[in-house]
């Protein structure tokens, strides 16, 4: 990489072309001496989107190739793969890694989910993080050990559905939930284990009114704010389908500001979810 940008921040975004993870793109990228990596599946995944995004001053943005398919071997292969590209690309750190990219359906009661339908949604949101976090895990503990001397974060958009303690009734969400629920799990492994990095689910349906710094986590931890939203995205969309709603209540700029806030806090205050408690968890992304 060039010497300017080594004094820049950088981010990787999973599933960049769409949805949350397009929002997160297009806001980051016109923040000045930002490289935001952009993942998608594949060659064939259309870009245009993408490539149209202004930049911020020194700013660029980079796409690489990151599937998920649901074969251990292959998907082995695509964690391989992703190292291979950074590698080459010459990126010698990663500020903050979002993994936004998942599977939204699995919106069936327990009576009516299928196997494949729970393996579907297993392999994608959960086995599908935990190797990507094992791609970028060294270049976010560069990040801690000699560049600029602060923690990587490895952010999850994840959901409530997959929260134990806050489970609604009978929400018709077996799959998607028992997915969600397992890379929580793997997020909170890895805020245990990985002293040098970050760890955090966060909700990407999140409303909060301006508040001050000082009250923000006697706000937080008080249950004030409200988790229940979620996002007019493809999968928020399924399950309004699901639950008989015309579409989902909040916008996906809305719901990226609320995201960018939250990893904010996060590095501040150390918000977690955990089994039992949803805390900065919540909504469908």
């Amino acid at each position: 990489m060039s010497s300017h940008v080594m004094k820049q921040t950088i981010v990787l975004v999973t599933g960049a072309n769409r949805g949350i993870g397009l929002g997160l793109t297009s806001t980051l990228l016109l923040r000045p001496s930002h490289t935001i990596i952009a993942t998608i599946r594949n060659a064939s995944t259309p870009t245009d989107d993408l490539l149209a995004l202004p930049t911020g001053h020194n700013s660029k943005l980079m796409i690489v190739y990151f599937d998920i398919p649901t074969n251990a071997d292959a998907l082995r292969a695509q964690g391989e793969g992703l190292k291979e590209q950074l590698g080459r690309e010459g990126v010698k750190w990663i500020d903050t890694v979002v993994a936004c990219a998942g599977l939204g359906d699995g919106f069936q009661s327990v009576r009516e989910t299928g196997l494949e339908e729970l393996m579907g949604g297993f392999w994608v949101n959960a086995m599908g993080v935990l190797v990507l976090f094992q791609g970028v895990r060294g270049l976010l503990l560069t990040k801690n050990e000699g560049v600029g001397g602060k923690e990587g974060k490895f952010i999850l958009i994840s959901s409530s559905l997959g929260s134990i303690g806050e489970m609604e009734g009978a929400v018709p969400s077996l799959a998607y939930g028992v997915s969600k629920a397992a890379a929580n799990y793997l997020l909170r492994k890895i805020s245990f284990e990985e002293r040098g990095i970050v760890a955090r689910a966060i909700h990407p349906g999140f409303v909060l009114p301006p508040l001050s710094s000082l009250s923000l986590s006697l706000l937080v931890f008080g249950g004030e704010a409200d988790w229940s939203r979620w996002v007019k995205t493809g999968n928020g969309q399924r399950f309004a389908d699901c639950m008989g709603v015309v579409e989902p209540p909040m916008g996906v700029e809305e719901s990226v500001k609320g995201v960018l806030e939250q990893v904010r806090w996060c590095a501040s205050f150390g918000f977690y979810v955990d089994g039992l408690r949803l805390g900065l968890t919540g909504g469908v992304g």
